[in-house]
């Protein structure tokens, strides 16, 4: 997810072993490199990531696997790149996996899919 700094932020994802990841790092394309971050409070792959109009990135739904088995999640958290740490924010009305998002011109994120065919509205 590029933010609005120019750097783009790489959260979550799976290891070698599928298990999930928490771990996050900011990556500098002027520089070439890259920096860790804080964690986010949840493991998750196959999330969504939708930079806000406050330069926030909200990161929603995924799965929590350990070893190839997981949960579908419904919970949502922010990331703040001005403290570069992340917090929990209000969970979504279903599980999501693999969801999609887009910001809309109001500031309210549009999360659809991911194993729903109904969409919900985050509004910061």
């Amino acid at each position: 997810m590029a933010l609005q700094d120019g750097t783009a932020l790489i959260a979550g994802g799976l290891d070698v072993n599928t298990t999930a990841l928490a771990s996050a790092e900011t990556y500098s394309p002027a520089t070439g490199t890259f920096a860790l971050s804080g964690s986010m409070t949840s493991i998750r792959a196959e999330h969504a990531v939708s930079l806000l109009a406050t330069g926030q990135a909200l990161i929603v739904g995924g799965v929590s696997y350990v070893a190839g088995s997981g949960m579908v999640l419904d919970s949502a958290e922010l990331y703040d790149p001005s403290t570069r740490t992340f917090s929990a924010t209000g969970a979504m009305n279903h599980y999501r996996d693999g969801p999609g998002m887009a910001l809309l011109g109001n500031g309210q994120v549009l999360v659809v899919g991911g194993g729903f065919a109904v969409a919900e509205l985050y509004t910061p």
